[in-house]
């Protein structure tokens, strides 16, 4: 198996990566290419370097029409700098059968000799550089020869690429430039949802009338309203705590979408995504559409908003060290003007007084409630009553 290893910060990913790919899949005949988003790269100071969790979905996103590539977040979960020596030590135990083919720009080619343990990645790999002009070729094919002397192997490919660098794209939303031509159009969005780059998360045009037809379709009567009204208690709370209240109405808005799908439709939404972390949730029905929503709204609705999406996802079951909006749709959900259940009042009156207060006060309503009923808690919420010091 020919497998391509191609690294690189993607800070953010644009379409001369993809094109890159393209070119390096045909020529090479690779089976396979693993994408790589680097953790923090040691041979260059990364400059607005969004966090490795934004630059792992902009790559999932980018090449979700290229069946041969995978997405791997083999160094951001290593941590530290990203040696290239490491990773390919770590793929060749996962992977003993393959050859590697490591794909790089002609620029970093030129330094190979300079990289942490060269003469191993030499070794290990057969070294891909693709030239973006007949001069660069020249001086490739001249390192090239020199490198073999020492026993590498060596591909140089005459590629025609886009001239488009993450730096230029970086630079040109923070002046409120247009750059949507220049990485694919889901990555754009993602880019103007999460607020990357300069970008402001507020100032994207979020589709509300499409949410609003979506859940009045989706949901019970009962339940879309308990949904508008979980959205204007979120807005609410927002203004109160500073979060934002446009984030804060999306989430509030659609935080039950899936609620009245069935239970076969939630569990597979759930699935798909992988959110489904203990086997103990496979018998808590009642879970099931928190964790199929953030799938639901990433495929059908394009939120990519990593805060509504988690705001979502945890809106019951809670977990440790939420982040505001997270805190400000759990609270919402709570104490929104549709409920009725006894004592509403007071949490209420706690939630506009002390978030941190009236979370509290619901663990020890939920854990009291899940005692009598005999029903276990989740990993989340054991976390986040240890965070508060609920007994359960």
């Amino acid at each position: 198996m020919k497998l391509g290893i191609f690294g690189g910060t993607f800070n953010p990913i644009h379409n001369g990566h993809i094109h890159l790919l393209g070119e390096y899949l045909e020529q090479l005949r690779l089976d396979r290419v693993l994408l790589i988003p680097t953790n923090q790269p040691p041979h260059k100071p990364a400059q607005q370097l969004a966090s490795g969790e934004h630059r792992f979905n902009m790559c999932r996103i980018a090449v979700k029409g290229m069946p041969q590539v995978e997405v791997s977040d083999l160094e951001l979960r290593r941590q530290g700098s990203s040696y290239t020596v490491d990773t390919l030590r770590q793929l060749r135990r996962q992977y003993p059968q393959d050859t590697f083919y490591l794909l790089m720009g002609g620029d970093m080619f030129l330094t190979i000799e300079q990289w942490h343990d060269a003469d191993e990645i030499l070794s290990m790999a057969v070294i891909c550089a693709g030239a973006r002009s007949p001069g660069e070729s020249e001086g490739l094919r001249r390192y090239a020869a020199q490198l073999a002397a020492k026993g590498a192997k060596t591909e140089i490919l005459d590629l025609k690429p886009i001239a488009v660098s993450s730096t230029r794209i970086r630079g040109a939303i923070s002046q409120g430039g247009d750059t949507a031509r220049l990485v694919d159009p889901q990555v754009y969005d993602y880019i103007g949802q999460n607020g990357l780059y300069g970008c402001q998360a507020d100032q994207y045009p979020w589709d509300l009338s499409r949410y609003n037809q979506t859940i009045e379709v989706l949901l019970k009567p009962r339940r879309y309203h308990h949904s508008i009204c979980v959205a204007k208690e979120a807005v609410g709370l927002a203004r109160r705590y500073g979060a934002s209240t446009q984030l804060a109405y999306v989430a509030g808005l659609l935080h039950d979408v899936c609620k009245n799908m069935t239970g076969e439709e939630q569990l597979q939404w759930a699935q798909k995504y992988a959110i489904i972390s203990e086997k103990i949730l496979f018998q808590m029905p009642q879970l099931w559409h928190s964790m199929a929503a953030p799938g639901y709204l990433r495929d059908v609705l394009n939120i990519q908003n990593l805060e509504i999406l988690n705001a979502v996802r945890y809106h019951t079951t809670g977990r440790a060290n939420m982040s505001l909006l997270e805190k400000v749709i759990y609270l919402a959900d709570l104490v929104s003007e549709d409920r009725d259940y006894p004592d509403v009042e007071q949490m209420r009156q706690l939630a506009c007084h002390s978030m941190d207060e009236a979370i509290k006060e619901s663990l020890v309503f939920t854990v009291k409630n899940l005692r009598q009923s005999g029903t276990p808690l989740t990993l989340d919420t054991m976390d986040m009553c240890r965070q508060y010091g609920v007994a359960f």
